[in-house]
């Protein structure tokens, strides 16, 4: 059962790349390059934090990251769209907004407090602080829109990875996999309200 729902929430979530990565080569807007940057720290350093902090529990052998699924595809397709937006736009990614800049400082106190402190508990939690914070620029477009123009297949199917995700680290009992789908399955949850909100709206 576990490896199923592995496999169907690593579909949905590298399908969810594949489809950023092909409208960024088709000159679409996906948001600027800082924010997917800052993506990138944060699920990197949640993924890397969460080896290290499963490592000093686990039995040799024992470790599977797999568990944390939605970390582990996140990983891969961040680095896809960041590698697609640097490919596509080169020096053009700049200047960076002052959101961007603080939330990127954020990001690189939290690399060198890890560095220093070696909590890997607490630096996964502070990723995943970085990743709600990454959600806002959405939730705020979506708000003071007219009508919605995210869309509905995307973050539906984002939606029901994280669901899957949760259901693998609830089952293996694994608290922080269970706080990183949990944290994506919630903010993904209050897009597609807002979303829903704006059917019909003018």
């Amino acid at each position: 059962m576990d490896k199923v729902l592995k496999i169907v929430a690593s579909f949905l979530i590298l399908g969810c790349g594949l489809y950023y990565v092909w409208i960024i080569g088709d000159g679409e807007p996906a948001g600027t390059f800082a924010t997917w940057f800052l993506f990138f720290i944060a699920v990197t350093v949640s993924l890397t934090s969460y080896k290290f902090n499963k490592g000093n529990d686990a039995e040799e052998g024992s470790l599977d990251l797999s568990d944390n699924i939605m970390n582990l595809c996140d990983v891969f397709v961040v680095t896809c769209i960041v590698v697609a937006i640097l490919a596509k736009r080169g020096w053009s990614i700049f200047p960076i907004s002052t959101t961007d800049k603080i939330c990127g400082s954020l990001s690189a106190l939290i690399v060198v407090i890890w560095f220093i402190k070696r909590n890997h508990f607490t630096t996964n939690l502070s990723s995943q602080f970085i990743l709600f914070i990454a959600y806002f620029p959405t939730f705020s477009k979506l708000w003071h829109a007219n009508t919605n123009e995210e869309s509905f297949i995307l973050w539906g199917s984002i939606w029901l990875a994280g669901l899957f995700s949760i259901a693998v680290a609830m089952r293996k009992n694994d608290l922080l996999a269970t706080i990183y789908a949990l944290r994506a399955f919630v903010m993904v949850s209050v897009i597609l309200i807002l979303m829903i909100s704006k059917i019909g709206s003018q």
